[in-house]
């Protein structure tokens, strides 16, 4: 597990594979904690180091944060953190936004 994570390519996809398992037994307590932790975890080393944090609204891309949404936005709930905006897959917005720069 630890070679995997720490000396093959593209970690994230190795532990994105997990994802699956841990959706279809996110009603077992061990599932949820960590699930739970590891937002909490998320919360507090990506988003907290920001100045005016608690005020400011977040934005998170990606397939983990999309099929846990849920459990994420009770972890910012449980924080008073502004609303989280979760997107799958950001490519299809950033070609909108970019098209629309250069079309102006």
């Amino acid at each position: 597990f630890l070679d995997r994570v720490y000396r093959h390519e593209r970690p994230n996809m190795f532990l994105a594979g997990f994802m699956p398992f841990l959706k279809e037994n996110i009603q077992y307590e061990y599932c949820s904690l960590l699930v739970k932790n590891a937002f909490d975890l998320f919360i507090t080393r990506n988003v907290a180091q920001y100045k005016e944090y608690e005020r400011l609204p977040v934005g998170i891309a990606g397939s983990v944060a999309w099929y846990f949404q849920e459990q994420l936005n009770a972890a910012f709930m449980n924080r008073k953190l502004s609303s989280v905006k979760i997107v799958k897959d950001p490519l299809l917005n950033l070609m909108k936004y970019h098209l629309q720069q250069v079309l102006k």
